[in-house]
């Protein structure tokens, strides 16, 4: 595929969708604050091991 080309499911998907369509995420003010605390708990866990982690 082209690296320049439409990839769903990326960081940059989410983003774009986030800054241009910014009503689409109205309904859940609390997704961020969640998703954030998980991100940041699942690399410091991924960081003191040194081991890969699987994202469920």
């Amino acid at each position: 595929m082209n690296p320049y080309g439409y990839q769903p499911f990326t960081m940059e998907e989410l983003l774009d969708e986030l800054m241009k369509s910014s009503y689409l995420f109205d309904s859940v003010p609390y997704f961020f604050a969640w998703a954030s605390k998980v991100l940041t708990t699942k690399s410091a866990s991924k960081k003191s091991t040194g081991k890969p982690h699987l994202l469920n």
